[in-house]
């Protein structure tokens, strides 16, 4: 009787075990997961214009505000090493949030994470590696002038915490990186060329 008693008392801690290993954690995301690309939080931006129509004795001496960078923004380009391609990449947006408090450019989640044929998650290098990013307006029909950029030790520090975030499967930590992890910097073509030549991107 002792013993009836003691099975019964323990069984729902085998029941409770048994889900435990059959269920494991489930990892998922949505197709239409998008990443968004704000702008840094700073108060010492230099100058800052809202005009469309900038005169092209200005483009190189003004800071365009973060609503405007995601307006004007015409493409995305950025360098890439791990690829088979070009290590060079021009790139557009998913979309362009210009509602939200904090405007966003959106790419689309799966540029960073993806599915194989089996259905597993994977990581996708195209992006979360990249280097020397920068946010490109078109001025008159071909010109293309930087308005911002990403720095490196960020797409460094985004890079490492999706694959772990990945390798845990931590779906939230995934939403996360993507939602907050891609700042902008509003800046001039000339201005980024000189944090180039010293190696300060």
């Amino acid at each position: 009787m002792k013993k009836l008693l003691l099975l019964l008392l323990l069984l729902p801690l085998f029941i409770a075990c048994e889900k435990e290993v059959q269920e494991p954690t489930q990892f998922r995301l949505s197709p239409d997961a998008k990443i968004r690309i704000e702008a840094v939080k700073s108060g010492t931006q230099r100058v800052v214009s809202d005009s469309t129509d900038v005169d092209s004795t200005e483009i190189d001496t003004i800071h365009l505000s973060a609503l405007e960078v995601v307006k004007q923004a015409h493409s995305l380009s950025y360098y890439n090493d791990s690829t088979m391609s070009s290590s060079y990449w021009q790139a557009g947006f998913a979309g362009k949030d210009t509602i939200s408090e904090n405007p966003a450019l959106l790419r689309w989640g799966e540029e960073i994470i993806t599915l194989d044929g089996f259905g597993v998650p994977i990581l996708v290098k195209s992006f979360i590696y990249a280097y020397d990013m920068v946010v490109e307006r078109k001025i008159g029909d071909s010109r293309l002038d930087t308005i911002a950029y990403i720095p490196n030790q960020q797409m460094r520090n985004a890079e490492l915490n999706i694959k772990i975030a990945l390798e845990n499967k931590d779906t939230l930590a995934v939403y996360d990186i993507f939602n907050n992890a891609f700042k902008f910097i509003p800046i001039t073509g000339i201005e980024y060329k000189e944090l180039k030549e010293q190696g300060l991107q």
